[in-house]
């Protein structure tokens, strides 16, 4: 694929991530062409080959690191850029290596960024050796007084008499300060300044600094022909006679507001990934950073993130004047999102797409009012002027989105800022993500305590009762060895302990299945069986624990129902069910029906118990939950979640519906062939 040239030194001891670096510089419109180094003594040498036009270094490598690479070409003395793209640099190296020299860092698994990057240095790189032109031409006008540099066209460079009245012109005045030629000579040069800077007398005190010390250079902000301001770096010179008298003064004025702004931008991502790691509240962190970012991109910066539900929530307005930030609040509160609307929050994120608009349209906001005058009157007020949406993204999906607002300030937004808020957002919805982990970990350690103490109760409960029984057997054998015990008082003993022992059998084969369902998927032993049959076996072996628990058990079921199944599984299934509802409806009937239908079978169990609140119908199929209280009803919150692990495995479905003290409904639906 054809695209612009560019020469890579890759200072990097992997071939494929030089590679992965090239493939990315590819699909950014360059054509690289590249040579790879990996200790000092290599990277000389082709430092002296050269030219390059940009050095892509890791951070560190076995013989090698990043920052020794930029200290060498730096005594070398040749100014290439330089950018760090590694695996293991942190915010607080990389900072440090951009003091250093580095233009700038990315890690090698987030590259999408980095052709714009190498853009940007390449231009910086010409900048500096226009610069270098610059200076060598001033140091030259000093001897040759008059000699301005017209072919330099990135610079305003100009002279001023002693009055401060402008003398000359150059083509980079009408490119950087926006003045031809002819309305600029004559004019004082005090015009390129502020009216505040004007009343401070700033320009005739940097005509006397210059002619007191042989030069004034700094930086400031300075007034273009449209009105606009810009950052300047200055340097004014005097000009000398023979007899060194001033006759007047040099000018060079750069417009470096794009070097700013990235230098602002830097601390603007460095100061968000402190603050996103300083709290796993996201509500505090998101209020935050929506304060960081005002003013600096922005007027006004909300969050808004996705429920669970599908609604949106407001987590975070910042805006610097209190009123117009709770407006904002108001706004969302009485006006939600609206679904249709073309543009805005919900399209950004069913899209996962930034949406940039430079210019709001006069109507922009009419239309989205449709008629409704209060609506417009708060949009009126707010005063949006430009405004930036960009996705919070973690994990393939997108979970919110952050909104930048410019309003009263005019400033606008464009490209540069996109791909801030772009960062912007990539840090929060790893900081987001890293949260619900926490969160997440924190409900599977709560999970895993309170199973631990209820599989501990569970477990112990049936072994009291059977060593009572045992140990009181084993008192009567001992006070008379020699005479036989009576054989009902042993059978009844016995009777308990294998009770007991059933249940304890039951408990620990639960806690099997469980593990074995989590180390993968359950096996099946595929054959034709009858659900009717099943399901009528497993009534009749409940038929001793349905009479304790004085519940009549009826089954609905037109004849054979065979189908592919594995009958063990079936049989776990029912059993499990038909548990759950003797438990929870005793003294109620419970109702079973198998209803066949073209190609699948449906078995509905019914118990008219306590029921179920709505709020935690989809959690109990889920590991260890419950809806009640285990020190009323016992078990270790297994069975459902069983059950719903062998139906999924015969590719089924399982659905529960109920409501408190109506019983609770569990329908089944499987296919009869696989």
């Amino acid at each position: 694929m054809s695209g612009r040239s560019l020469r890579v030194l890759s200072v990097e001891d992997s071939a494929d991530d030089t590679e992965l670096i090239l493939l990315e510089l590819r699909r950014g419109g360059f054509a690289p062409s590249c040579e790879r180094v990996a200790t000092p003594e290599t990277m000389r040498q082709a430092l002296r080959r050269g030219p390059w036009d940009i050095i892509l270094a890791d951070f560190k490598m076995p013989h090698f690191s990043g920052p020794e690479a930029l200290e060498l070409l730096k005594a070398e003395g040749l100014d290439v850029p330089f950018i760090i793209v590694s695996g293991q640099v942190g915010e607080d190296v990389a900072v440090q290596s951009m003091k250093a020299g580095a233009q700038d860092f990315f890690r090698k698994d987030n590259l999408t960024l980095l052709p714009v990057a190498v853009e940007r240095e390449l231009r910086e790189a010409e900048r500096r050796r226009e610069g270098r032109r610059v200076s060598a031409a001033l140091r030259e006008a000093q001897h040759h007084e008059g000699v301005l540099l017209d072919s330099i066209k990135d610079y305003a460079i100009f002279r001023v008499d002693t009055e401060g009245i402008i003398t000359s012109w150059n083509p980079g005045v009408e490119r950087v300060k926006g003045y031809t030629a002819s309305e600029f000579i004559g004019k004082p040069f005090a015009m390129l300044f502020t009216p505040e800077q004007r009343e401070q007398n700033m320009p005739m005190s940097e005509l006397r600094q210059a002619a007191a010390e042989g030069i004034f250079q700094g930086e400031g902000v300075r007034l273009r022909k449209d009105g606009s301001l810009f950052e300047a770096e200055l340097v004014l010179r005097p000009i000398r006679d023979e007899r060194g008298r001033v006759t007047g003064f040099v000018k060079v004025t750069r417009d470096i507001s794009a070097r700013k702004r990235q230098e602002r931008h830097l601390r603007l991502l460095a100061e968000a990934s402190t603050l996103l790691v300083d709290s796993l509240d996201m509500k505090v962190t998101f209020s935050s950073l929506a304060r960081l970012a005002v003013p600096m991109l922005a007027d006004l910066c909300s969050v808004e993130t996705l429920a669970d539900d599908g609604s949106l929530e407001l987590v975070a307005v910042a805006h610097q004047d209190p009123a117009k930030e709770a407006l904002a609040r108001e706004l969302r509160r009485r006006y939600p999102r609206r679904n249709e609307t073309p543009h805005g929050v919900l399209r950004v994120i069913r899209s996962g797409r930034p949406e940039l608009v430079n210019e709001v349209p006069e109507d922009f906001f009419v239309r989205d009012s449709r008629g409704d005058e209060e609506r417009l009157r708060v949009f009126e007020l707010l005063g949006i002027r430009s405004h930036l949406v960009v996705p919070l993204l973690a994990r393939g999906r997108c979970i919110g989105a952050l909104s930048f607002v410019y309003m009263e300030s005019g400033r606008r937004y464009d490209e540069e800022d996109l791909h801030l808020a772009e960062e912007l957002a990539r840090r929060a919805s790893l900081a987001f993500d890293n949260s619900l982990l926490y969160e997440r970990a924190q409900e599977a350690i709560r999970l895993r305590d309170e199973f631990l103490a209820v599989a501990s109760h569970e477990l112990k409960t049936p072994l009291t009762p059977l060593r009572m029984k045992l140990q009181v057997l084993r008192r009567e054998a001992e006070a008379a060895p020699q005479s036989c015990l009576p054989a009902d008082r042993v059978i009844r003993t016995l009777q308990v302990a294998e009770s007991q022992v059933g249940r304890l059998n039951t408990l620990v084969h639960a806690l099997l299945e469980v593990s074995n369902i989590s180390s993968g998927p359950l096996a099946l032993e595929l054959d034709d069986v009858d659900l009717t049959a099943v399901v009528r076996d497993v009534v009749t072996r409940f038929e001793a624990q349905a009479l304790k628990a004085s519940c009549a058990v009826e089954v609905e079921a037109p004849g054979p129902v065979v189908g592919r199944w594995d009958r063990m599984r079936l049989d776990q299934m029912v059993t499990n069910l038909l548990s759950n509802a003797l438990k929870y409806g005793p003294g109620k009937p419970v109702h079973l029906r198998v209803e066949p239908e073209e190609g699948r079978v449906t078995l509905t169990v019914r118990d008219e118990g306590i029921g179920i609140h709505p709020e935690h119908l989809l959690r109990i199929f889920d590991k260890f939950e419950r809806a009640v209280s285990e020190r009323h009803y016992g078990g270790l919150g297994l069975g459902l979640y069983i059950v719903r692990q062998i139906v999924e495995a015969l590719g089924g479905r399982i659905a529960a519906r109920s409501s408190p003290g109506e019983g609770a409904t569990f329908e089944v639906s499987l296919p009869m062939s696989r």
